[in-house]
This record gives structure tokens, sequence and C-alpha cells, in this order.
């Protein structure tokens, strides 16, 4: 590389003959900032009163990396926010465990867990309470599952053992609302077509059109199956006159105890007085009731369950003389397991409403 100094060229003007001389650089420096002498850049320096520091003192006086605090004035907050955050963050087994308790926290005072069936059944698509019913309790009838969740059991219902109408009803909206979408789930492989084929081409099958056939020809799943949210108690005995026979079969599976805990003793035999007027004559109650050590565990949940759970008298043992009295026959136990663990240690009872009734 040519390090010479650099050339001189001339520039002259059109009115004047006067020539002026500009260094031109190299290619590295084309503004010939290498010919300034290091003893004039210093002297340069000391005329405009700088002062030239030491790297050390620049170390000291580097500016501070928070633009929005200059002065450092914020430092012991923002020291005083990291501490708090470092005591406040979790390891992997304390937010594991705490995923666990989520479910608590939010208290779930009806029971409504949002996964109830993911814990309670290995595989969504079976349960064990569903080998228990015979096909003539079910097929071609109307049948009613109280406290559905999010339509599991509700849906394996109607599907496999094919009732003329099923009808889910829960306490909780969402709940209900997962049903819904739970039912595509359970659809034969034929009809899981993109949705957008409906928009463009129609329906698969002509809407089911109500013919006046007789009851045990009914609809085919998923037609067959309705989810609808509401309190299946009635807030006052006065209620109950009005509710006419309108099911063949009423399921409740493991809701007796949230019933119980919301309502007390008179909203739990104004539950069971209901299902027995809502039932056709012939018709059957399955029931799943929790023990009475179950009530303890959820007993704080709301200011109300407390209030109510001191105040019950009426105990599960005492369900069966009680729903005896109102004119249902003598239970059958339809748990055969009793060594199993777990929910397949809660009974299931089969009651029957007299045909004279």
């Amino acid at each position: 590389m040519n390090h010479s100094r650099p050339r001189k060229r001339k520039v002259s003007g059109d009115q004047s003959s006067e020539s002026k001389e500009f260094p031109i650089g190299s290619v590295d420096d084309p503004l010939g900032l290498d010919s300034i002498s290091h003893d004039a850049i210093i002297n340069d320096v000391e005329e405009n009163e700088f002062n030239i520091t030491t790297e050390k003192e620049s170390a000291n006086n580097k500016i501070p990396e928070n633009l929005t605090d200059p002065l450092g004035l914020d430092e012991e907050e923002g020291k005083a926010a990291a501490k708090k955050q470092r005591k406040g963050s979790k390891s992997g087994s304390q937010i594991r465990k705490s995923s666990k308790t989520r479910e608590d926290k939010q208290n779930f005072p009806h029971g409504n867990y949002i996964q109830y069936y993911g814990y309670r059944n290995s595989n969504k698509f079976t349960d064990y309470r569903v080998d228990m019913m015979k096909k003539e309790w079910i097929h071609g009838l109307d049948i009613l599952d109280i406290g559905c969740n999010s339509g599991h059991l509700t849906l394996l219902i109607a599907r496999d053992l094919k009732p003329r109408k099923i009808v889910g009803v829960d306490i909780d909206e969402k709940l209900i609302e997962m049903a819904q979408k739970n039912i595509r789930h359970y659809c034969p492989e034929e009809k899981k077509f993109p949705a957008s084929f409906s928009k463009l081409y129609g329906p698969l099958r002509a809407p089911y059109v109500n013919t006046g056939l007789s009851a045990s020809r009914g609809k085919d799943f998923p037609e067959n199956v309705h989810f609808i949210n509401g309190n299946y108690v009635f807030s006052c005995d006065e209620f109950l006159e009005r509710q006419e026979p309108e099911y063949d079969t009423i399921i409740a599976f493991s809701v007796s105890k949230w019933v119980h805990l919301n309502n007390g003793d008179n909203g739990i035999k104004r539950f069971f007085r209901r299902i027995f007027r809502q039932l056709r004559p012939g018709g059957r109650f399955l029931l799943e009731p929790q023990p009475w050590k179950s009530y303890a565990r959820r007993k704080k949940l709301t200011p109300e369950i407390e209030e109510n759970y001191k105040n019950i008298k009426f105990k599960p043992a005492e369900f069966t003389s009680f729903l005896t009295s109102i004119g249902f026959s003598d239970p059958i136990n339809l748990t055969s397991a009793q060594s199993e663990k777990g929910f397949k240690q809660r009974e299931v009872l089969l009651y029957n409403k007299p045909l004279n009734i």
C-alpha cells in the first residue's frame, strides 16, 4: 500500500488565476486526516479545555445503562423489585404443583370440574357405568342425564345404546358449551367432513322430520342428543306440582353431594321428588351417590356450603329410605366389583317407579 504524502492538485476559478491547493488523501484516508499530527490534536483539546481521562477513570464515568434513570435514583427500588421477582419465581416442580391445585383454587362449588372425565376415565371414549345399563333401559326411550359435565357419558349412551332422545343438563354454561363441541369426537368417521363442505354442498343427510312414528323410532346419533344449561333443583316445593312425566330413565351419577351441599336437606329431597314426578310410570332412576365422608373435603368451598354442611341431618345412608317413602321400589345395586378402588367403589343403584302411579 502506498503511504506517501498526499498528492496535491491545483483548482482555479473562472475569475482568478490564483490557485488553491487541497490535499488529496489515499483510498483509506480520503480526507487526509492521517496527515494531521498527534500533537496538533492534543493542543486542540487543551485549547478547548477538555480533559483526557485515563482508561480506569473512563470506566468509572461510563453512561448508565438505564437511560430512563441516568442518575440512578431508582436503583434501590430496582433492587427491591429484582429481589421480589427472585422470591416469587417458581421452579419446575412448583409450577407442576400449582397446575395440580388450580382446580381447587378455582372453587368448583357444584362439582363442575372442567377435567372431570379426564381423570375419572383413563379412556374418554369408554365408561364402566355404561356396561351396567341394560339395553332395554335406554334403547328407543327418552333419557335425562343430570349433571352431565362435558357430556362424555351422555354421548356414549347416545351413540352406543341408541335412545330415542337423551338430554344432558348441567348448571355450568361453559361445560355445556364443551359438551356441544365434544359431539364431533363421537361421530362416525364418515361424518367427519370439513365444516366448509356443509356450507358449500349442503348437509350430508336431509334434516329430521317428525312424521308421527312410534316412540321406539327416533333420530340417529348425533341428532338424538341435546345439552341444556340450567339448575335442575327447584327453588321451592310449589313448582313440583307443575312437573309432568317426561322421561323413561333418569341418570344422576356423582351429583347428589353437590346438590346436597348447595341446597341443604330440603334441596336434596326436592331433587329426588322432582325426579320421581318427571319419570313416566315404570320409569327407572339410576343413582350414584357420593359417601358422606367425601362431603367434609368440600365443606368450605363457599360460605353457603359451609353453613349447609353444618346443618345437614339427612345423610346419604338415609337416601334409600326416603326414596322408597315417596314411591320408588327397593333399589338394585348394580355395582358388582366391591373390591375396586377409587370411583369404582361407589355404588350405582337402580330405583323403579311403579307402573300404577
